[in-house]
């Protein structure tokens, strides 16, 4: 526990912002059903509302929400319960909150921050003594940070603020607050499975099972939930005098919130959901149809990037090279390191062993996409590039990722919108998709105290409409010539990015379990 708490003494003040009415249920089980395969946690079985201890006053704009669908208690009769705060109260803890805090922790119980920067994020992991800070300057700030120790692994969740509908529309902004609250209150419900204390032998580690902390992120805003599952393992082996590091991300990518809209604006110039007026009238043109497709992405796009200090080789990066359009492709590598290593985790896996090895390879089956990966800027750091292609009218060959116009046959083409890949759907989830970079480091990048790794998840997410009436129309907006026989469409986009610098302290040199 951290030495500065020690001494620390503030004025409780218990329940404040709570008057102002119960969120909305919805989602709360998909959220669940989400959160329960990404970590493999559990949860009460009684059904019963979790109970939940509350240190300070909770003024977030997700209180209303919380509240109602947990037990919210000032003090617990249990031991451990899981724990809800300001990240600001994080600072100000009374000792006993902070001894509360980590017996909750060590237990399996979820510590969520609400509203908390990266200065509260690394307080409650000082308070607890595992896991990594990180720096980000896309999330300075984030709406909650959840975390519990699964199993011997740190296990957290960065829930961003959610980003804001780039055509301002209210009930999108909305969903996305409704589905923070389910991300927090299925989190407060879920408990970390019990550590297996087994020693067994010091033989070789299988490595992949070794994290220093699993992270997700659940990047949240107008499109759903991207959630990235992110990995990072550290070793020092002894035979080289090097130091070896694993970052793997799991992909949950599914745009729930894409769509269609349309409108006329001779019967209803407002935007409703649905295909009704998302084709064109044959010539001469009377109806004054528009058609668009909505908060689905073009593409998705994964960085890992090491420090430039000393010198970094990458050994591997997996998926490998550029795959063209598929819908199914192997990911992941295997090897081995010989010798005495030194494994940077928690439990019966870290420390000292003899060799390590590691297998993540797996055959994963996506929505058809173009998969484009190499080094960035000739550099020892990845990417990878995953493109959906569509069919249309507008372009001849290549890949295009926008929705496009279609025509049927005939010598004057009757167009309509076309539709969207099947990625570009809520139907169409982008899972089980595992990317990973494996480095080596030499001594002379142990400057500092960390060996610090950046991973930037970028979604480009597209808006395309066509206003599907000819230039006949007089319509000085028209997306389709003066007979209606070609019609385009147009399409803006938006970078969703965020990035996450994970801090890992080096790993121990030492090579002796006499030494």
């Amino acid at each position: 526990m951290s030495d500065y708490l020690n001494n620390k003494r503030r004025t409780r003040r218990i329940g404040g912002g709570w008057g102002r009415g119960l969120g909305s249920l919805r989602g709360l089980t998909a959220g669940l059903l989400v959160l329960g395969a990404i970590c493999g946690c559990g949860s009460d079985d009684s059904g019963a509302p979790a109970t939940v201890r509350q240190l300070g006053e909770i003024d977030s704009v997700l209180a209303d929400g919380i509240n109602g669908r947990v037990v919210l208690t000032e003090s617990s009769d249990e031991a451990e319960t899981a724990i809800l705060l300001q990240g600001e109260t994080v600072a100000n803890l009374l000792q006993e909150e902070a001894a509360a805090i980590q017996a909750s922790y060590d237990a399996g119980y979820t510590v969520t921050l609400l509203d908390a920067d990266l200065e509260h994020i690394a307080a409650l992991h000082d308070i607890v003594g595992e896991g990594l800070a990180y720096d980000s300057e896309t999330e300075p700030t984030v709406m909650a940070y959840t975390l519990r120790r699964h199993g011997h692994v740190p296990t957290a969740t960065i829930l961003t603020d959610p980003r804001k509908s780039p055509l301002g529309l209210e009930n999108d902004d909305a969903a996305a607050l409704d589905r923070a609250t389910d991300v927090v209150v299925g989190e407060l419900s879920t408990i970390g499975r019990a550590p297996v204390d087994d020693l067994g032998d010091d033989g070789p580690v299988s490595w992949q099972n070794a994290p220093l902390q699993t992270t997700t992120l659940a990047q949240n805003g107008y499109w759903g939930i991207y959630n990235t599952l992110v990995n990072v393992f550290a070793l020092h082996a002894c035979l080289d005098g090097t130091d070896r590091y694993v970052v793997t991300a799991e992909a949950d990518w599914t745009p729930t919130q894409a769509r269609f809209q349309t409108a006329n604006l001779d019967d209803n110039p407002g935007w409703e959901n649905g295909k009704k007026w998302c084709a064109a009238s044959a010539f001469p043109v009377e109806d004054l149809n528009l058609c668009r497709y909505i908060n689905y992405p073009l593409f998705y796009r994964l960085d890992m990037e090491a420090p430039t200090t000393g010198t970094v080789l990458q050994i591997n990066a997996a998926p490998g090279g550029t795959q063209g359009t598929t819908t199914s492709y192997m990911s992941g590598f295997a090897f081995n390191i010989g010798g005495t290593v030194n494994v940077s985790a928690m439990g019966p896996s870290g420390g000292i062993r003899i060799g390590a090895s590691w297998t993540n390879t797996v055959t994963s089956t996506v929505p058809p996409l173009q998969i484009e990966a190499g080094n960035i800027d000739n550099t020892e750091n990845a990417f990878w590039k995953y493109e959906y292609c569509t069919a249309g009218e507008e372009v001849s060959g290549g890949c295009t990722n926008h929705v496009q116009t279609a025509g049927t046959s005939g010598t004057c083409k009757a167009f309509k919108m076309g539709d969207p890949q099947n990625g570009q759907t809520p139907n169409g989830k982008f899972s089980d998709v595992v990317t990973s970079t494996y480095w080596q480091a030499a001594a002379d990048t142990r400057v500092g105290d960390t060996f610090d790794i950046t991973v930037t998840f970028d979604a480009e997410m597209g808006t395309t409409w066509s206003n599907l009436y000819g230039t006949g129309s007089l319509a000085s907006d028209a997306s389709c010539n003066f007979f209606n026989c070609s019609c385009k469409s147009t399409t803006t986009s938006k970078s969703e990015k965020s990035a996450m610098t994970f801090k890992i302290p080096f790993p121990s040199t030492k090579c002796d379990s006499d030494g």
